[in-house]
């Protein structure tokens, strides 16, 4: 009896370590904020669709579909290159606030350079839905916007400073349906797509004020050889040629169904289908969100990485099939109650895109972020090329043969080959580290 009490007893010991360092890195904060933020995204989607009409709501998708289409060059890897080389040199603190101040510098260029993209792009790209070209221009400076933005979450991320992370993130949601419900009600299917801009405004500014950039990496004297800037700017190209190949999964199914079905409301469809899956990701990301910074920390061990990988890859399967299982078992409810019966026939899609929703948790998140960690980006661009190029062929041959569904099933089975690959590469990666012992 005295040794099950024992042993008890250092199980709750080993929870109570596990909980004490979750509150100390922030991650209850953050975790309660996602929570928070998906119940109001759920509730302003289930608001937008009934104050827009469904080809208003299929133009608006397509609207911001584009954009982030042609923002796939986001801010050239800058944020990525920050997090990682100021990561690894955490405990230099002036070589730490030097890559946090040369990405600064470098920044300012990059988005003077998407905003310039987005401008051409506006008229030269040739919309398939009539009236959204005009829609579309409005968006031309939010990616200066969003490259300041994501450069703050970096600092933040680095400096482990998660409460203040979740805070805004939390605040950002908020502010961002209030507008969109507000600007859509007064101002329709215009209103919808210029209300992202009293969100990153309000969102910069809260940002600015928690980092104090004037005051904190205004000063420091960026003395780069260049060597180092060679191996900055080669993980940060590196890096962002893999966002795109992996943000082409998420964005390519909307865009084929807009070039080939061209029906506002088959795209609506497919977009309610996908919302919840999609927001259902935050689970798998806020794992590795505080993951990632700790990994590079702890770069040269890889013993203790690949331990860190399998209590990662068991506890994302449990929770994700365990919500999988919830979500469909209640699917047609969920649908019919949230966002009415008018998008009923979205169901198959939305069972399928759940069951992708567990691929990507189990096997790409934790694989993908390792490597990255570890700098295997050669392994992980050409993966996410082959896995993009997968998705284009299955999506224009399965879209045409059963229609929005098809888009469904090419995203499932480009996560599968994806995650497949880059998890059998990090398991050679772990077997060829213990050989050299």
């Amino acid at each position: 009896m005295k040794r099950e009490y024992f042993i008890l007893n250092q199980y709750i010991n080993i929870v109570k370590n596990y909980c004490d360092k979750a509150r100390k890195l922030g991650v209850l904060e953050y975790v309660l904020s996602d929570i928070f933020q998906k119940v109001i995204i759920f509730v302003g989607g289930f608001v937008i669709v009934r104050i827009l009409t469904k080809e208003d709501y299929g133009s608006y998708t397509y609207i911001l579909n584009t954009f982030n289409i042609f923002y796939l060059f986001g801010d050239f890897g800058i944020s990525a290159a920050v997090l990682q080389y100021a990561s690894v040199n955490y405990l230099n603190e002036e070589k730490r606030k030097m890559y946090i101040r040369y990405g600064r510098n470098v920044l300012r260029i990059v988005s003077g350079l998407s905003v310039v993209g987005i401008f051409l792009i506006s008229f030269v790209y040739r919309f398939t839905i009539e009236g959204t070209r005009e829609l579309f221009c409005l968006l031309i400076f939010l990616p200066a916007f969003k490259n300041e933005i994501n450069y703050f979450q970096m600092i933040l991320r680095v400096e482990l400073r998660n409460k203040i992370y979740a805070g805004i993130n939390f605040m950002a949601t908020i502010i961002h349906y209030i507008a969109l419900i507000g600007m859509a009600i007064f101002m329709g299917l215009e209103g919808a797509v210029a209300a992202v801009y009293p969100e990153v405004l309000v969102v910069l500014i809260m940002y600015i004020v928690a980092i104090k950039p004037t005051t904190t990496y205004q000063n420091i004297n960026v003395d780069f050889t260049q060597e180092e800037k060679k191996i900055f700017w080669k993980f940060a190209i590196l890096m962002q040629i893999n966002q795109m190949s992996l943000a082409v999964l998420n964005y390519l199914d909307i865009y084929c169904l807009g070039i080939t079905i061209k029906q506002p409301e088959i795209i609506a469809e497919y977009k309610v289908a996908s919302t919840i899956p999609t927001a259902l990701y935050f689970i798998p990301k806020s794992i590795m969100f505080f993951m990632v910074p700790l990994m590079g920390r702890k770069k040269q061990n890889l013993d203790w990485t690949k331990k860190a990988f399998g209590k990662i890859v068991f506890i994302n399967f449990i929770l994700c099939l365990s919500i999988t299982i919830i979500f469909s078992g209640f699917s047609s409810v969920i649908i019919r109650i949230v966002y009415g019966t008018k998008y009923a026939g979205s169901r198959m899609s939305f069972l399928v895109l759940l069951i992708g929703f567990v691929v990507y948790g189990v096997l790409q998140a934790p694989a993908s972020n390792i490597l990255v960690v570890q700098e295997k980006l050669k392994v992980i661009i050409f993966t996410s090329v082959m896995g993009a190029v997968l998705n284009i062929i299955l999506n224009i041959w399965l879209i045409n043969m059963v229609g929005s569904v098809g888009a469904a099933i090419a995203t499932l089975l480009s996560h599968l080959f994806v995650g497949g690959i880059l998890t059998l590469y990090l398991v050679v990666l772990f077997r060829r580290n213990k050989y050299k012992k």
